[in-house]
C-alpha cells in the first residue's frame, strides 16, 4: 500500500500542479479579458464622446446652413451694387476722358488765340482770332461751366465783342462756326 499511496499522491501532486497550470492561464485570460473589457469601455466612451461631437458639428452646419443660405440674396444684391458702380465709374472715366480732349482743344485754342494776338503779323487775320474767340465761347466742359466765373467770362466776351464789331458780324461769326483746325497749329 505504500507504493499505491505515493504513485497516488504523485498522481494527486500532478493533478494539482495541472490544476494550478490551468488556474494561472484562466486567471491570465480572466485578466487580459478584464483588460480587453476596460480598453473596449474606454474605446466606447471615446466613440460616443466623438459621436456627440460630431453631433454637435452637424447640429452647427444644420444652423449654419440657413444663416448662410439668407445671405445668398444679399450677396447677389452686393455683386449686383459693384457691377452697377463698374458701370458708373466706367461712365465717370469716360466722361473725364471727353472732359481732358475737351481741356487739351480750350487749352490749344487759347493758346493759339494767344499767338495769334501776340504776332500780330500778316499772317493773322482779324477774323481768325474772332473766330477763335466764338470757339472758346461754344466750347463746352461740364466741370468748367459749371463755374459762375466761367459763366460771367463768357457772357463778357460775347457782349465785348458785340459791343466793338456789332450783332450782325457776332451772328455771323457764330453760325459759320468755321474754326482753323487746332491740330495743325506749330507753337
Amino acid at each position: 500500500m505504500g507504493v499505491h499511496l505515493s504513485k497516488l499522491l504523485v498522481d494527486i501532486t500532478r493533478e494539482i500542479r495541472s490544476a494550478e497550470g490551468a488556474l494561472q492561464r484562466a486567471q491570465d485570460s480572466s485578466r487580459s479579458s478584464f483588460e480587453r473589457l476596460t480598453t473596449a469601455r474606454r474605446n466606447l466612451k471615446d466613440a460616443e464622446y466623438e459621436k456627440d461631437g460630431y453631433q454637435q458639428d452637424e447640429n452647427d452646419c444644420k444652423n449654419n446652413l440657413p444663416n448662410l443660405q439668407s445671405l445668398v440674396p444679399r450677396v447677389q444684391e452686393l455683386t449686383r451694387l459693384l457691377d452697377d458702380l463698374f458701370w458708373q465709374m466706367n461712365a465717370e472715366y469716360e466722361k473725364i476722358v471727353k472732359d481732358r480732349k475737351i481741356i487739351e482743344r480750350t487749352w490749344v485754342a487759347i493758346r493759339t488765340l494767344d499767338y495769334h494776338v501776340s504776332t500780330n503779323d500778316v499772317d493773322t487775320s482779324r477774323d481768325d482770332i474772332l473766330r477763335h474767340v466764338v470757339q472758346l465761347i461754344h466750347m463746352r466742359v461740364e466741370q468748367v461751366d459749371k463755374d459762375p466765373d466761367v459763366q460771367r467770362f463768357k457772357e463778357n466776351i460775347e457782349r465785348r465783342m458785340r459791343e466793338a464789331l456789332g450783332e450782325a458780324l457776332v451772328e455771323e461769326l457764330h453760325q459759320e462756326r468755321k474754326f482753323l483746325l487746332m491740330e495743325d497749329v506749330d507753337f
